[in-house]
Formats: C-alpha cells, structure tokens, sequence
C-alpha cells in the first residue's frame, strides 16, 4: 500500500471508475433485469431519456495491506470516508453505497478501528477513539467494498460517484488530520513482480513486469547489504581512487566486470552442470529472519539471498577465494616492484595489445623472463583476454615468484633451455621426453657447468623424492578400501603398518635400511640361540670344521670332550635364570636418510 491514502483521485472519482478500462471492464455486461432507466456502453451507464453518463456500472472491492510506520509514540485518531482537503475530517458525500473495515496489529494484539456496515465485530465507522500506539511497526489491513449501481429507479439516475480516504491525527502530523502519508506506508514483502489479473496487452504486462516495488524486508536487507559490502571492500583493502592511468578505480573496475570475476561450482550429474554467481554485491548474503506478515497464508517465499541454495554459496566462496589470491599477489607486488597490480587488466581491457609482455610489468615481472612465462602446457596462447582478470595473471606471477626462488637457491647452466611446459604433459612419450630434460636441465647446474660439484645436494634431493613418492603411495593404499587384508577377513589396510604385516617388509623403513620380517625372525632365533648357549644347562662347544671329502673324521672330534683348542663361552646367565628374547636394535631413519647412494 502506498500513500497518501487518498483514492482513487477527483477525476475518477467523480466516473465512479477507479481504473479506467479495467474497472470498469470495457466488456461490462449487467443482469438483464437490472437496469430499466440506463444502458451500459463500455463500462458506463447512460440514461436513456437524455444521454448523459451517470459514471461507472461496475462494482468493486479493494483491500490495502502494508506497514504502517511510527515516528513518534502518543495518542492517535484514524479517521475514514470520502475525500477532502487536508486538515479536515473525511465526509460522508458518495459513501451511501460503500463499507469498509480498518484493522491495526503489532505482535499479537489487533485493534479494529472502524468498521461500516461490515460483518462482524462493531465498531465506529467514521472516527475511532483515541489510541495509544509506540515507535514502530504496525501491520495495517484496510478493505473497501463499493456496490454496483442498479438504475432501477429514476431517483438512482444522478452521478454514480465514490471515493475512499484514510486519515489520522496525532505526534507524527502535529495533532492535526492528515492522510497516511506515503513516507510512513511500506509493503512489508515483495511477493511476485508487478502484475495484474485482469487482461493487460503484453507490453503493459512487460511494463509492470519491470517496475520494481520496494518492501521494508528489502530496506533493512539493503542496508545489511551495503555494509557487508563496505566490511568486503575494508578487509580486503579494495581502493575506490581514480589510477594514475586509468579513469577507473581499482573497485570500479571489478564491479563493471562481474562477468570475468564471477564464482563457479560444479553440480554432479549426468553431465556435470555449473553454477556461476557474478560478482555483484547484491548476491551477498545477509542473516534476516524477517519474512514479514506472520499471519500471511500462505506465508511470503523464502528471499534466495537470505537462503542461498548450496550451489550458490559454493559459487560465492569461490568468487571470495578468487578476491583473496588476487589480493595477496597485489600487496606482494605492490611491496617488492611498486607496481599496482589492477592496472593490468584495466590496460588489457582497454588497449587490447597484440604482444601482452609490457602488461607483465604491473605484475612485477622481470621481462627477460617473459618468453619463458608466457609459454604454456599444449600451446596454450596468453592474449589480453586471458589478462583482463586475475586468474592468468596469478599463474604468471606464480611462475615468476618460482623463476626467482630457483634462481636464489640454484645456477642453470642456461635459462633459456628449461621447458617448464613440457613439464606439465601427461601423455607416455611426452612425459618421458620432458622428465629426461628436467633431469638433464638439473643435472647440468649442479654438475656440468664445473666446480663445485654438488653431489651431496644431488643425492638429498633424490632422496627426498623417494620419501615422498613413498608417502604418497602409502596413502593411495591405505585409503578407500583398496587393499583387502586375507588374514582378517572383511578388513582393509588402513595404516602403513597394516601393509607390513601384508607384505612382511618394514613399508616405512629409511632410506638406507633394509627390514623385512625374515631378515627380523632370522635375527630373533639367532639371539635367542645365543642366549640358551649361554646358559648353564647347556653344554658350550665348537664344533669342528667339516672334514675333506674322502676321509673320516678323528675320534676325538666324535667324543663327548671338546677339542684341543676349544674354548667355552662364559657363563653370564645361572641355570634358573628365564630365557628372554634379547632385543635387537633398529637403526631409525633419520640417522639412516642421506647414507645411501643414488638409485
């Protein structure tokens, strides 16, 4: 509902014909027993002994809901009937064949404010008692009904007029009679677009159809909204200042492009879908519960950004995440070049040059490291589409950020001769070529190019590529139920030391250990024999070499009595002493890790 309360206006009015071609409908048909002393021509009654046009032939029945706001708490009177200039009470002139009924609410409480002729509960129909309302918000219903005209009497021949207008006094107008004025009305929920039932032409439809009808559950998620976006802007430091070389601001330039900065998420099916949320501030969401009347049936739908779907909060982290990486490469090239980062799409979009190079220096990008940047995995070509956002210009950055720490820590023998996209194939013979040139490209820094050799920093880093090529295969084998255990039916392995007990070798010994449980068992029964030997229970002896194939072996070797020469071991457990399995140990793989050689 919508104010000043005052319908339907002088004009239409006085034609009883509160929307033209509408109401009255152009097609208006009446009972044929009802009017003997005027005729209906387009909605509008005409008397048949002079032709003047009393007004409209049609009833109607209209019903106002909304919010009604107020300002300042105290005593209030409502007031209803026909218009009249301000200040003034509303008459009783073109009401002898209309009712109404007014009601008020807020929480659980109702008041009903005036009522004419209207089933139900009385109450005073022109003006209601004073009423003692509070700062706020009050949901009020308003239902005007106006009865068809019936010219079946030639006193019923005069002007078919109507009209209807609300008024009250109070804090909020001065204590003086004023009509609800327009800046207190508000739709609390937009339910649908504009639109009416009656038939319209498809371009009055489409009219409608693109107006947008404001509420008060949008007014308070508009401002959640643009502090959420103030807050976004703030965290993440977006500047709202004019470049140095561009007519646009960093955060101008963002939301003119919400199409290249927008979020995607990817829905399971068959095939996959995707989901894409543009970088609009309006898509944040925002924590209201306000859903309007409580005792709408049924109740207002469920606004998409208070409740976003799934796939919508997913294409917004992404959007997020996307603003998050941009922002880190940004301060890290604004603190080590000076540079701003942003400019660069901005010069891509507006210059469109055909060699993208000099856009690499507001990325901080050494240009003697552009031709190998810019060359891709399968010819993948960067042009300035590609850097008009920040997904290519992060992977260029990347790559430079990795140019440079391989030069402070590593001296190629040239440069030039690395293929880092040859690095990235998949296919069998391209990936063997490209990791033969990774291999040769390494080899050749640490060893070819002369003194000092280094061999040691060759075998760690081999080394380490064996753990983690391990690690990483004892992952895959221990997660999703890949390996079966035969022993324990029904299981899997689930840790590295299921696979032990599987494979009967040590799967997280060290790089220069050699433990398999045969190795292990061999050991134990070779200490525990040690250990029995030692004992008192057991005679001590060397038995002697075998002899040469052909002869017989002395009598004295075949005796009871050791040998010349042969000497016991000393006895160091009593014959009551508990024969233990003596503990063996281990190397650990940290003592172990760069003691083998290069496999």
């Amino acid at each position: 509902m919508r104010g000043p309360l005052s319908a339907f206006g002088p004009a239409r009015d006085r034609w009883n014909a509160p929307l033209p071609t509408v109401i009255p409908r152009l097609d208006l048909a009446p009972a044929p027993a009802t009017p003997r002393f005027a005729i209906v021509r387009n909605g509008l009654a005409i008397r048949e002994s002079d032709g003047l046009a009393p007004g409209g032939a049609e009833g109607f029945q209209v019903r106002w809901s909304g919010v009604l706001i107020v300002e300042h708490g105290g005593s209030y009177t409502f007031f209803a009937g026909a218009p009249r200039p301000d200040c003034e009470a509303p008459g009783d002139e073109a009401c002898d064949h209309a009712r109404w009924r007014i009601n008020l609410r807020r929480g659980q409480k109702t008041w009903l404010l005036l009522n004419r002729r209207w089933d139900g509960e009385n109450a005073p129909d022109r003006a209601s008692g004073p009423l003692h309302l509070r700062r706020g918000a009050y949901f009020i219903d308003i239902d005007f009904h106006e009865e068809t005209p019936e010219f079946d009497e030639p006193l019923e021949l005069g002007r078919a007029a109507t009209g209807f207008t609300v008024k009250y006094s109070g804090p909020d107008t001065g204590d003086r009679i004023a009509a609800l004025p327009q800046e207190r009305l508000y739709r609390d929920v937009v339910m649908a677009p504009l639109d009416s039932r009656a038939a319209l032409a498809p371009a009055a439809r489409a009219y409608f159809a693109n107006q947008y009808p404001g509420s008060l559950r949008d007014i308070r998620r508009t401002y959640q909204r643009a502090f959420k976006a103030l807050l976004l802007c703030h965290r993440l430091r977006l500047s709202a200042t004019l470049g140095p070389r561009a007519a646009v601001s960093e955060t101008g330039y963002l939301l003119s492009a919400p199409a290249l900065f927008a979020g995607t998420t990817y829905v399971a099916g068959t095939p996959y879908s995707s989901h894409r949320a543009w970088f609009d501030l309006n898509l944040l969401p925002v924590g209201d519960a306000y859903n309007g009347d409580p005792e709408r049936q049924p109740p207002a739908p469920l606004d998409a950004r208070a409740t976003p779907s799934v796939s919508r909060r997913q294409a917004l982290f992404d959007w997020f995440e996307r603003l998050h990486d941009y922002t880190v490469m940004r301060r890290a090239v604004l603190r080590g070049a000076g540079r701003q980062a942003w400019l660069s799409f901005v010069e891509a979009a507006n210059q469109q040059p055909a060699d993208v190079a000099p856009l690499l220096i507001d990325l901080g990008i050494d240009l003697d490291h552009a031709p190998l940047l810019l060359a891709f995995h399968e010819g993948v070509a960067i042009d300035w589409p590609r850097l008009a956002d920040e997904r290519w210009a992060l992977r260029l950055w990347h790559a430079a950020q990795w140019v440079r720490q391989l030069l402070r820590h590593f001296v190629p023998r040239d440069l030039g001769l690395a293929q880092p996209a040859a690095w990235a194939g998949d296919d069998g013979a391209a990936l063997a070529a490209a990791n033969a040139g990774l291999t040769r490209f390494y080899r050749d820094g640490m060893i070819e190019r002369g003194e000092p050799r280094r061999y040691l920093d060759l075998e760690r880093l081999n080394n380490e590529l064996r753990e983690r090529a391990r690690t990483a295969l004892l992952a895959y084998l221990c997660g999703m139920d890949r390996v079966a255990l035969p022993f324990a039916p029904g299981t899997h392995a689930r840790v590295p030391r299921d696979l032990s007990a599987l494979l009967l070798l040590d799967t997280e010994a060290g790089i220069c250990q050699r433990a398999s449980r045969v190795e292990e068992l061999t050991g134990a029964l070779q200490a525990s024999w040690n250990a029995r030997a030692c004992a008192k229970s057991l005679p001590c002896r060397r038995l002697p070499p075998s002899p040469p194939p052909g002869t017989r072996a002395s009598p004295a070797s075949t005796s009871g009595k050791p040998a010349a020469g042969a000497s016991c071991m000393p006895r160091t457990m009593s014959s009551g002493a508990s024969m233990r399995r003596p503990s063996v140990p281990r190397p650990s793989a940290s003592s172990n890790r760069n003691c083998g050689a290069i496999r």
